[in-house]
């Protein structure tokens, strides 16, 4: 029986108790470490959804900038416009236009999400004028960070945070910089293309405005309180305040604490995952967050966990994948390795499941003797270590790949050539070309699917494609092409005939001089010719029209 005293020689239980003795004070310190210290985490950084919104400033659609809006977003006159924005004589300078979301320049980065563009998309307040921004679920936080901009001229505002049991916590004097200002503090984003609200038909403006991040730091005592509203009033007269978004801080999360108490026999000595990859001596527990693994929802990740083995180990590994400071959830834990006895690295795949929250969360990771380890609890003899798991969710690919021009046809033959093409670009976003090649057909734009096409490998850059299964002098059209998530790209067309292929003949040749002539042949007329009938016994000869006359 592993560390049994009793059945140990005196020596060796003397050993064994002072080794026990060390042992459990060295646990009593770590334990009153992690009480004091506290094991904590934090939820992620996330947009908050809003109503109140009150104004419309961003011009849209096929219509004038004053008809698709209902106010100007500075004293100027001007408004942002959307990507399909036409005053009347076509669509304008779409670069930098309106988007869905806007990922801040500033830390922590949180990812805004903006109101429609043919809708209220701003909280609009002039000079000493007031608005509610209601949290359509509240939600409590650290922070909160605040998507805003200021027209004509720099400004500030107050803002005033309602909380769940009615009380209040007031941030005055937040300072917002002028929309055009490129060097304004905490300068949230790109430029924006904006339009003259004035313009009937015209397509004006320039790339001027910018928005920015102000943060309220939310009291200790209220950070466990849910946010149900923010009021915020402009204080600077001769400005035009704009609240386009708000975002929260990340969000205090208590863990449970684990351990083991004698780790001498079987700890861990290396973690691999995700970027991670970290050799240890071994402790009781060790807090390892701030070593962060970075994953992707849906996209796999192997976890290697190397322990020093003594025999009937397990080891476990848990990531809080929804945020809530429990490892309970049934697909939150991993057995990596189970009743093992070899140093490893033992392994196991991971992949971050659909629902999992975005940010920083924690990974606890468990090797215990004799017995399966919970997520919290204190065991006899292992190790516990915890680390930080990022987790975002995949770019998503937002257009179709780039390409030259289709390859000019070689090695043409009469039933092949060969094409091929160079992609610049996958797309924009988390694009990946995923299939590329050529299409052809008889008639002019070939598509894939509705032609004949290669697969030529995946990925960026040149390519050669070789075509085969045509027919001879046939006009043949060409492209190449490239397919990511996105859709499929096409290179310009180009055509190419094939050849003319003459069917080869076998020459009939024959010896008629002096020996009898062979079935089918008579003599003709003249001494040197002779006349083949068709209709006679050719036996093996090639066929040859009726009365055929050969001159030899």
């Amino acid at each position: 029986m592993k560390k049994n005293i009793t059945n140990l020689n005196t020596k060796d239980r003397t050993n064994a108790k002072i080794k026990s003795v060390f042992f459990l004070k060295k646990a009593f310190i770590i334990s009153c470490l992690i009480l004091f210290f506290g094991n904590y985490s934090w939820s992620q950084v996330e947009n908050i959804p809003c109503t109140g919104y009150n104004a419309d400033v961003v011009a849209n659609g096929v219509e004038t900038s004053e008809s698709s809006t209902t106010a100007a977003l500075d004293v100027a006159g001007y408004v942002l416009v959307s990507n399909d924005f036409n005053p009347g004589n076509g669509v304008c300078n779409t670069a930098n236009s309106w988007p869905a979301t806007v990922t801040s320049l500033v830390a922590p980065n949180p990812v805004y999400t903006l109101q429609a563009a043919n809708g209220n998309n701003s909280l609009r307040l002039t000079g000493s004028s007031s608005g509610t921004l209601t949290v359509t679920t509240p939600v409590a936080c650290q922070s909160v960070y605040v998507l805003a901009t200021s027209g004509q001229g720099a400004g500030n505002y107050t803002a005033i945070v309602t909380f769940s049991d009615n009380s209040t916590e007031t941030f005055a004097g937040i300072s917002v910089p002028d929309w055009c200002n490129a060097s304004g503090a905490n300068r949230a984003s790109i430029q924006f293309w904006r339009n003259n609200r004035d313009a009937s038909t015209s397509c004006g403006g320039d790339y001027n405005p910018y928005m920015f991040q102000s943060s309220l730091p939310i009291a200790a005592t209220n950070q466990s309180k849910t946010i149900e509203s923010i009021d915020f009033t402009n204080n600077t007269s001769g400005t035009i305040l704009n609240v386009f978004a708000i975002a929260k801080g990340p969000t205090v999360i208590s863990y449970c604490s684990s351990q083991g108490n004698n780790y001498s026999d079987e700890h861990i000595t290396n973690i691999n995952y995700a970027g991670i990859n970290n050799t240890t001596v071994g402790s009781n527990y060790t807090d390892f967050t701030a070593q962060t693994a970075n994953v992707t929802i849906g996209t796999a990740n192997n976890l290697s966990v190397t322990i020093l083995a003594y025999g009937s180990d397990h080891i476990y590994a848990w990531i809080d994948w929804d945020q809530d400071g429990s490892f309970g959830d049934v697909d939150e834990s991993y057995i990596v390795g189970s009743n093992v006895s070899e140093v490893g690295p033992h392994t196991v795949s991971i992949t971050p499941p659909a629902g999992a929250a975005l940010g920083t969360t924690r990974m606890r990771v468990s090797v215990k003797y004799n017995g399966a380890p919970s997520s919290c609890e204190t065991f006899s003899y292992g190790e516990v270590e915890d680390y930080s798991v990022n987790v975002t969710t995949a770019t998503p690919c937002t257009s179709i790949p780039v390409l030259d021009a289709t390859t000019a046809a070689t090695t043409i033959g009469g039933s092949g050539a060969s094409s091929g093409g160079n992609i610049t670009s996958a797309g924009t976003g988390g694009c990946a070309v995923t299939a590329r090649g050529v299409c052809w057909g008889t008639t002019s734009n070939p598509t894939v699917g509705a032609s004949n096409f290669t697969t030529d490998g995946t990925g960026i850059g040149a390519f050669t494609s070789t075509i085969t299964g045509l027919s001879p002098n046939t006009i043949y059209y060409v492209r190449s092409y490239a397919t990511n998530g996105f859709g499929t790209a096409y290179g310009t067309e180009i055509s190419f005939t094939t050849l003319d292929v003459c069917v080869p003949v076998t020459l009939f040749s024959e010896g008629f001089e002096g020996g009898a002539l062979p079935t089918g042949w008579s003599q003709g007329g003249d001494p040197s010719q002779w006349i083949f009938n068709a209709s006679g016994n050719n036996g093996s000869n090639p066929s040859i029209p009726t009365n055929v006359k050969i001159h030899h």
